[in-house]
């Protein structure tokens, strides 16, 4: 079974990184190369520094997608109206980047859902722009709309998490689930 790639939504992405940046290392770009199997494979070859190879599982089935929809969703339903276990529940959003507008839409619609609660749902003195994260998931709606799968981000996620006021209020969300919801990942 082809393994699922995660796409977790970014806010907890920022919480579990615990808000550090990454530099680069223009070595391992040099050392590192991949080679994408024919488009009835489901694997990428992958040779790394030293000569070594390995094959990863790429891609997975619309039916395959279509569950790991419906696991997302029911995680994020399962949350109810507790903003922390709406947070998690967002991390478990787990399937590869979409491969047309359909499945574009599908995701994107749980990412819009997740903004959505975690806006109605933040503590009041959080600082969190709630309105901002309902414009952020309108936005993302209207993305998955005109969806292209060969213009769309190689991550899958929506091109409207890149848009700086956006990657500030997630910045804000991660610091709330760092600071008020147990067992968030501690930052480093």
């Amino acid at each position: 079974m082809p393994a699922r790639r995660f796409i977790a939504i970014p806010l907890i992405a920022v919480a579990s990184l615990g808000l550090t940046a990454c530099g680069g290392d223009d070595k391992a770009d040099d050392t590192t190369s991949t080679t994408k199997a024919s488009s009835d494979s489901e694997a990428t070859e992958t040779t790394v520094a030293g000569g070594e190879t390995g094959t990863t599982p790429t891609t997975m089935s619309a039916e395959q997608f279509d569950d790991a929809i419906a696991e997302a969703r029911d995680q994020v339903e399962s949350a109810g109206d507790d903003f922390c276990k709406v947070a998690a529940a967002a991390n478990g959003v787990a399937t590869q980047p979409p491969a047309d507008a359909d499945q574009a839409k599908k995701l994107y619609a749980i990412y819009a859902d997740i903004f959505r609660q975690v806006a109605d749902l933040a503590p009041a003195d959080s600082g969190i722009d709630a309105d901002g994260l309902r414009d952020a998931a309108d936005k993302v709606e209207a993305e998955a709309e005109t969806f292209d799968a060969a213009s769309a981000d190689p991550s899958g996620m929506p091109k409207t998490l890149s848009d700086p006021a956006v990657s500030e209020m997630m910045v804000k969300v991660g610091e709330v689930i760092q600071n008020d919801c147990a067992g968030a990942p501690a930052g480093e």
